[in-house]
């Protein structure tokens, strides 16, 4: 999504894209980029006819702050901590 909460381009021209360079990854035709994140398709790797969809909204899109995605990863484990005492309870009583 963009800043305004949009998907970018039309959603089918978008899905296609991405799904044909998943299938294309999974047959080792397409290229990827590592990220902090695995891997993600470089704007070149997509087939986006029929979109006006810019590099440069890509770029914004799939931009990734390391530390910001870090931050993220120590509040999900500390939620997950809170909730490690009852899930341990439960599961013993089911």
């Amino acid at each position: 999504m963009n800043e305004q909460g949009q998907l970018p381009g039309p959603v089918s021209v978008t899905t296609r894209a991405c799904s044909e360079w998943i299938i294309g990854r999974c047959e080792g035709t397409a290229s990827a980029r590592e990220t902090t994140l695995g891997w993600m398709p470089n704007y070149e790797d997509l087939d986006w006819a029929g979109s006006d969809f810019s590099r440069e909204e890509f770029a914004g899109v799939t931009s990734l702050d390391k530390q910001a995605w870090l931050n993220e990863l120590a509040g999900v484990k500390d939620w997950f901590g809170r909730w490690a005492t009852s899930c341990r309870q439960a599961f013993r009583h089911s």
